[in-house]
């Protein structure tokens, strides 16, 4: 029986339900994530905390966030950015480390085991422009997996590389 309204102003029974589709994403694949359109968006307690964007709290175990995601655009143009490949990955004993930059700059290439101890300092000096690449023999080195950190400039990337022996 329908005895009042909640937040949204649907009509509800004593216990806050309401009598309407839910609007799940996708509930034969097990989403239930809220469509835009649903009528349980904003419709739970009002005297619940709020959702994390700070809207009323909605029915069912997942809100919906309403927050307008606009980030600022930016245009990154080819002296942006550093790009890094590792080939192959996994790898016994060697694997080929490549890299390009839009510029000269400083670059120091290191490689670090899962306790965070440096293994390797592959490169540690200046280089132009350009691709370049370079090898890690780890045949000294144990089966598992390395992290690499290359900086060039203000510019760092990192990644991982598996060692299978």
């Amino acid at each position: 029986m329908l005895t009042g309204f909640n937040a949204n102003g649907d009509p509800c029974d004593v216990f806050g339900n309401i009598f309407m589709e839910p609007y799940f994403a996708s509930p034969f694949e097990q989403n239930f994530n809220l469509l835009e359109t649903s009528p349980c968006i904003d419709a739970g307690d009002p005297l619940l905390p709020l959702d994390p964007d700070d809207t009323v709290a909605d029915m069912g175990a997942i809100y919906f966030h309403q927050g307008v995601g606009i980030e600022p655009e930016i245009e990154l143009s080819d002296m942006d950015y550093t790009m890094v490949s590792v080939h192959p990955n996994p790898f016994n004993p060697m694997t080929t480390i490549v890299f390009s930059m839009p510029n000269a700059s400083q670059v120091k290439l290191e490689v670090y085991d899962l306790q965070g101890r440096s293994v390797a300092t592959l490169i540690d000096g200046w280089r132009e422009a350009g691709s370049h690449d370079t090898i890690f023999a780890a045949a000294e080195l144990g089966s598992g997996i390395y992290l690499f950190r290359l900086q060039a400039g203000e510019t760092v990337s990192t990644g991982k590389m598996v060692l299978m022996k």
